[in-house]
Formats: C-alpha cells, structure tokens, sequence
C-alpha cells in the first residue's frame, strides 16, 4: 500500500473514533482514524474483513477525538 508506507515516519496528530450513523446494518459501528499532518488513515469494519481507508470520513460519521 504506498500511501500507507508514504505515512511511514509522520508524527501522529490526532486518533478519532469515528461512530457510524445511518439506518442501516452498520449503525454504531466504530472506525478508528489516526491523523497525520500530511494524511490520515482510518480503520473500519467492512463486513466479513477490515476495510482502510485514506481520506477524509464521511458525512455519516460522527467524529470524537481523543
């Protein structure tokens, strides 16, 4: 994954929960975002497997920084 390996070495900023908000099968799911000042990347549930994601989240999201 280049743009993951192009986070290689970036200081962290911010670590968000990101909880999900929409009538479907994934309502309050939780995604995990690690901020960087030149990126971000952003763990989730993707069904049957862990989806990453490398933009911004969502309007469905509610964002709670840690």
């Amino acid at each position: 994954m280049p743009y993951l390996t192009s986070l290689q070495g970036e200081v962290l900023q911010d670590i968000e929960l990101l909880e999900w908000h929409d009538n479907d099968a994934a309502e309050g799911m939780v995604a995990i975002g690690f901020v960087f000042r030149q990126g971000r990347a952003t763990a989730f549930n993707a069904v049957d497997e862990n989806g990453l994601s490398f933009t911004a989240p969502e309007s469905e999201y509610a964002c709670h920084s840690l």
